[in-house]
């Protein structure tokens, strides 16, 4: 990266570490949580703002991936990653998804909200949720899954994305 777009002292551990240095997609971008999906190809952030930014291009020939692209229509606090969605809550509470994120489709195409009051989230691989409330109470929700292609579109039996248990 640039050493325009990174502090000093990043610059100067990156140079000395092995820790390689990741430009931001602006010099004025700063952010506060970067998530890596289980598969190891989607890596998205928060940036001071509440905007997220997926990594492009990140693969095995290029771990680092090659730029940052902005993933507007969300104002984010909290952001999870599954083997097929990126879950965030909003600076508001709600709960959202983003649909038909893939390699090649590292952004998707749009926010899904269900609305509600949740201050954190963590993600299994397979998309059952554990969430947790302003209050303080914990939820946990097995949402829809799918087997097999899209076009099959076979739901597993007992999932619903109507289904929540406190714990």
């Amino acid at each position: 990266g640039e050493l325009g777009q990174m502090s000093v002292a990043a610059a100067a551990a990156a140079s000395t570490s092995l820790w390689q240095a990741v430009e931001a997609p602006t010099v004025q971008c700063k952010f506060t949580q970067v998530v890596v999906g289980p598969g190891g190809w989607h890596v998205w952030a928060v940036d001071t703002t509440g905007c997220t930014h997926a990594r492009i291009d990140v693969g095995i020939d290029n771990p680092a991936g090659a730029s940052w692209q902005s993933v507007g229509g969300v104002n984010v606090s909290r952001l999870c990653i599954s083997n097929s969605k990126v879950w965030a809550i909003c600076a508001n509470g709600d709960l959202v998804w983003r649909s038909n994120v893939t390699p090649r489709n590292p952004t998707g195409d749009y926010w899904k909200r269900i609305p509600g009051h949740f201050s954190d989230l963590s993600v299994t691989p397979d998309d059952v949720l554990w969430l947790i409330d302003t209050e303080g109470y914990a939820f946990r929700r097995e949402t829809s899954v799918y087997q097999g292609s899209v076009s099959q579109a076979k739901r597993t039996p007992g999932a619903s994305l109507d289904t929540w248990v406190v714990v």
